[in-house]
Parts: C-alpha cells; sequence; structure tokens
C-alpha cells in the first residue's frame, strides 16, 4: 500500500507537471451522454481482449519473453509469466483505482470498486501497453477503452477511448523496473479518467 500512495504522489505530481499536454491525452467519447454517471459507486471490470503489448500481439510477446527466460534458466520464463498476469490484480488494478478515486472523491464522489451490486459496470478494456526503458527514450503508454452500463440491463451509458496514447514520465523508482511503469501509467490513467468524467458533468 505505501508502495501505491508514494506512486500516486509520483503521477499526481506528473499530472500537473504535464498540464499543459492534458488536453492531447484525454478520452474520446464514443457513444453515451455525458452528465448521467455522477456520485456513484461503480463496479469496474479489467479486461485484456486483442492486447498488444509495444507492437506485438500479447501471447506472441510473452511466449518470445519466456523462451528467452527459459533458455537461460529453465522455468523462470514461465514464472515471469505468471508474475505478470499476477501483477495485474495485485499492482496494476489497484493502482488506476486507487488513482481515480482519490483525484475525484473533491468532486462529485464518484466512486471505482469490487461492487457486484453497484448501479452501474465499467469494463477497463487494456487495448496496449509499451513498457518503456530505463533511459526514458522509450515511455511508457497504454491505450483503453472504457465502457460503461447499467448493471440491471446491460445497456451502454458511457463509451470512451483514449485516441492517443497515454504517455507518462515515471521518475525515481519508477523509471528502473518495468513493472513500477507500468504501474504509474495504470495510475496516471485513472487520473485522467477521473478528470474527464469531472469535466463532463460541470
Amino acid at each position: 500500500m505505501k508502495k501505491i500512495n508514494l506512486l500516486l504522489l509520483l503521477a499526481i505530481g506528473c499530472f500537473f507537471t504535464l498540464s499543459s499536454f492534458v488536453a492531447g491525452y484525454a478520452y474520446q467519447i464514443l457513444e453515451g451522454a455525458t452528465k448521467t454517471i455522477k456520485s456513484e459507486d461503480i463496479n469496474v471490470v479489467f479486461t485484456y481482449d486483442n492486447l498488444l503489448i509495444g507492437k506485438m500481439p500479447a501471447a506472441e510477446y510473452m511466449k518470445r519473453e519466456a523462451d528467452e527466460r527459459n533458455k537461460k534458466e529453465a522455468g523462470s520464463g514461465d514464472k515471469w509469466v505468471e508474475k505478470w498476469k499476477a501483477d495485474r490484480d495485485s499492482r496494476f488494478e489497484p493502482a488506476f483505482i486507487e488513482a481515480f478515486n482519490k483525484y475525484e472523491k473533491k468532486n462529485y464522489g464518484t466512486k471505482l470498486g469490487k461492487n457486484s451490486k453497484a448501479k452501474y459496470t465499467m469494463t477497463v478494456n487494456v487495448d496496449m501497453i509499451e513498457y518503456g526503458d530505463v533511459s526514458g527514450l522509450i515511455k511508457p503508454r497504454m491505450k483503453l477503452t472504457i465502457t460503461v452500463t447499467e448493471a440491471a440491463t446491460g445497456s451502454v451509458v458511457l463509451k470512451m477511448t483514449t485516441p492517443k496514447p497515454i504517455v507518462t514520465q515515471p521518475s525515481g523508482t519508477a523509471a528502473y523496473d518495468a513493472g513500477y511503469r507500468v504501474q504509474f501509467t495504470y495510475m496516471y490513467s485513472g487520473i485522467l479518467l477521473a478528470k474527464q468524467m469531472i469535466k463532463m458533468n460541470k
């Protein structure tokens, strides 16, 4: 939790540092009304349909990385794949949720969480992830498609996508570890989504 809070502070700092570029990375509304979700608990589900890692389909990327690691040390590649998938539940997705909730809390109180009784369900499909590198020449980035539906009927209330990848510039610890760079990017994406939804409701 302390690591998430530290990265959240870095992400918020990054948000304000790059505020002049935020407009270029805003979510684009594809479908639905813009002022129907306000002061609501929303059940959030993450999906990874047709995920690209960089420019490669995720399955191909994972196989390549696993094979390379297994050649160096038997079984290490398989463990790497397991950890990468486990990090989604334990690190990446919680970072997105917490960042959204903390940024949005001071406004309308819309809250994301694992709540099967919520009126709305938000499906966050991760379309693309780029890890970036330590040098910063290749920056971490991601693309998302957000779909909000009424839980009772399944009807779409709001659908958004990122017209351009959301790009981050993590510093400190987050810059030296691929997992932290991804976690940081999830966080920043959560902040931008909160900002977009606040803007829609004004």
